[in-house]
């Protein structure tokens, strides 16, 4: 079977999801599935508020029989004025009664970066090993 994880980050990454999650898939890998996990080329949590933060360099790695596919996190221009920014009025807008779903989507956005929003990552993700 194929199986595809994706994870805010894996392994060098440590952390408790990040050792769960690999556990998981190296079982499975184990087993004989084809296991993918796509995730960010975050090394530190930090660098999801912090472009100055470490990240991983590979972009595909081979760890423990599971393919590892990693994009770059992206950041708004002036990220240290506007993650918190953005952050906060995410905050305000789901404390309302009946928060504008359609808001909420528009302004989660411009969040940090994450996978599925890196342009090409579905046909790097269907290219053999």
């Amino acid at each position: 079977m194929r199986i595809l994880h994706v994870t805010q980050r894996y392994l060098p990454a440590i952390g408790g999801a990040e050792l769960y999650l690999a556990g998981v898939s190296t079982r499975l890998a184990a087993d004989g599935h084809a296991v993918t996990v796509v995730t960010t080329d975050a090394q530190d949590f930090e660098l999801f508020w912090n472009p100055r933060a470490r990240r991983i360099s590979e972009p595909e790695a081979l760890i423990d029989g599971v393919r590892v596919l990693r994009f770059p996190v992206r950041h708004l221009p002036a990220p240290q004025l506007s993650y918190p920014a953005m952050r906060r009025l995410l905050w305000l807008l789901a404390k309302m009664p009946w928060p504008p779903a359609a808001w909420l989507q528009q302004l989660a956005r411009f969040t940090p970066g994450r996978p599925n929003s890196s342009p090409g990552w579905r046909k790097r993700l269907n290219r053999s090993t």
